[in-house]
């Protein structure tokens, strides 16, 4: 059963397209368009079965359809998309003043999350930092380092789905 919510499915799609695309391999864009595809089909779905609406659900909705539209038409090399981030940036600020007008917790107030799950994000993060700076400099491991650290992160979004 999906006690999370399932946008993770797209965005660990949208991660291995990126892999695909770093690496170099075929089929990356059409996974990257897929993974972008799914994340604004799942959002958008969610937004239309929220009863009722608050004012937060339209600026998120608003703020992950644009910046993952942005994303897709940077990534790709397609024309207009300061357009897309033009909308997610004033969603976002819209978002950050919403929050600190109309809520009454703290903005830094966060879930703790588990050990594991801290240990799984310092991993995962550690090896895409050091995979991307080995990449830059051209040495060896860095698409070892890459793939490690992307795919446990992927890995990760799509298994925690499924937790109870």
């Amino acid at each position: 059963m999906l006690k999370r919510r399932p946008i993770r499915i797209g965005i660990a799609i949208i991660i291995l397209g990126a892999l695909f695309k770093i690496m170099h391999w075929p089929g990356a864009n059409l996974i990257f368009m897929i993974g972008c595809i799914t994340t604004i089909l799942i959002q958008l779905v969610s937004f239309i079965l929220t009863k009722p609406k608050k004012p937060r659900d339209y600026i998120i909705s608003t703020f992950i359809v644009s910046f993952v539209t942005y994303y897709m038409l940077k990534v790709l090399h397609w024309p207009w998309s300061i357009i897309p981030l033009s909308i997610a940036a004033v969603a976002m600020i819209t978002a950050l003043v919403y929050q600190l007008v109309f809520t009454e917790t703290d903005v830094l107030q966060t879930k703790v999350a588990s050990k594991n799950t801290r240990l799984i994000y310092l991993i995962a993060t550690a090896l895409i930092i050091i995979g991307a700076l080995l990449k830059i400099l051209h040495w060896p491991m860095a698409d070892a380092s890459l793939i490690a650290g992307l795919g446990l992160f992927a890995f990760y979004l799509l298994t925690d789905l499924f937790r109870r």
